[in-house]
């Protein structure tokens, strides 16, 4: 496969504002780590078609723990946005240059976040939370409902140690979030929502940090890489050998 490796020097980024300095590296840090999310996401999807019965607890969670990630890194992209674009003066000088695209992306993104979102919800209460409350109010919810098993599985290693009840608990919470009751509906919901703002972002960051490339006289080399993964055929982890 071809790839496009793209030079510029330390000396001639170093003469851009400082402003534009970092928002271009911020812009491009976040833009790497969602990529990564991403992937960890697609394997998570795969993994719960693919899977039998008593696994898919475990790769439900590895997608939901993607999931969950994907929504709090897109919350802080976007805090990105709001004091490296709308606070700096950058959008004044930027905005004019943006395709037609990265416009209407970021009017997306001005529409999403300013209102009352999913996004933002999820992220102040599961992203990167274990809030007592919340746990505690899921487990009346699901005792109103018809009884159910609640099991975790052990191995000689840690890396199969799985508390399956505990993510039932914390899928029901972040389900009862979409106003959904928890099944296919509600995953749906959760995975699809940040994926479409995920994209509107690409957009507009791509457009962003190609404006400010193209001043940064720039070299290109095409790169030829074996270093490539058919999503198909890549396996999630679910276990691992203990011999």
């Amino acid at each position: 496969m071809k790839l496009y490796r793209i030079k510029f020097r330390h000396s001639i980024f170093s003469h851009l504002p400082k402003e534009e300095q970092a928002f271009f590296v911020r812009l491009a840090q976040v833009r790497n780590d969602l990529r990564q999310i991403d992937l960890i996401c697609l394997t998570g999807v795969q993994s719960v078609n693919d899977t039998a019965e008593s696994e898919k607890d475990v790769s439900l969670h590895q997608l939901m723990f993607g999931v969950r990630l994907l929504y709090g890194t897109l919350n802080e992209a976007w805090q990105i946005v709001q004091t490296g674009w709308n606070r700096s003066g950058l959008a004044k000088s930027f905005y004019p240059l943006l395709s037609t695209d990265s416009k209407e992306a970021l009017d997306r993104l001005k529409k999403y976040f300013g209102s009352k979102n999913l996004i933002s919800g999820i992220r102040n209460k599961f992203a990167f939370h274990y809030d007592p409350t919340i746990i505690s109010e899921a487990l009346l919810d699901i005792e109103s409902k018809p009884p159910r098993n609640f099991e975790f599985v052990t191995g000689r290693t840690n890396a199969n140690v799985f508390y399956g009840f505990a993510e039932i608990v914390r899928n029901f919470a972040m389900a009862k979030a979409t106003g959904l009751t928890m099944g296919r509906d509600a995953v749906r919901k959760l995975y699809d929502e940040p994926h479409g703002v995920y994209t509107d972002f690409t957009l507009f960051s791509d457009g962003v940090l190609l404006i400010v490339a193209e001043k940064l006289s720039m070299t290109t080399k095409v790169v030829e890489t074996k270093a490539i993964t058919q999503m198909g055929k890549f396996p999630n982890v679910i276990f691992i050998e203990e011999s």
